[in-house]
């Protein structure tokens, strides 16, 4: 069902679809579904496998000690290449460092990791190329926090001013948390000046 709607929405949006996940924390969510919480991480994987296998074989087979089947079709496919590309979340580790390179190198930094970003993805970089594979792909989520002026409007100088040291960090992407906008704030215009102020910044 997730490999379905997950290609379904980047068919809709026009190949515009990013996918985000991680292994999550709270033990109870699992308990509630009927699943082992230390098994997390193999489920994981498994879901990645058979959404991979969709998305990408005409006519799908997969085969592990959770899941078999056999001449599943499933429509539509994506419509990026090689299926909607997989944002991993974690810390530095062997398992996320697995994940990365057999999934995507594309990382969303958790816990220390995201609090010193540079740090992070220097030793990020490091775990991957002792795997064997080149780490020089690897796409980082930064967080860009929004600072506001006396007035509670988005300063975006101020904002701005953190994007040059995140980009020499490693970060390739951001991701910006907004405050509600009212519909007298005109969201789309003040979406675009945020928008123009970043590429300013990051160029």
């Amino acid at each position: 069902m997730l490999a379905k709607a997950a290609a379904t929405l980047d068919v809709l949006s026009g190949g515009r679809l990013d996918l985000g996940v991680g292994v999550g924390w709270q033990r109870e969510e699992y308990e509630a579904a009927g699943l082992e919480f230390g098994q997390r991480g193999r489920l994981l994987d498994h879901t990645l496998e058979v959404c991979t296998a969709l998305w990408t074989e005409r006519v799908a087979r997969y085969q592990s000690p959770e899941l078999a089947f056999d001449r599943i079709h499933m429509m539509p496919k994506p419509a990026q290449p090689g299926g909607v590309p997989l944002w991993i979340s974690g810390t530095v580790n062997a398992r996320v460092v697995d994940r990365l390179c057999r999934f995507g190198l594309r990382w969303i930094p958790w816990g220390d990791d995201a609090s010193d970003i540079a740090r992070g993805i220097a030793a990020m970089r490091e775990r991957i190329a002792a795997t064997g594979t080149s780490p020089d792909g690897l796409q980082v989520v930064a967080n860009l926090r929004v600072r506001k002026d006396d007035a509670g409007e988005i300063d975006l100088a101020e904002t701005m001013a953190a994007v040059p040291a995140l980009v020499a960090a490693g970060a390739t992407d951001l991701r910006v948390r907004f405050p509600a906008l009212a519909p007298h704030q005109h969201a789309d215009a003040v979406l675009g000046d945020f928008v123009a102020a970043f590429r300013r910044a990051a160029a």
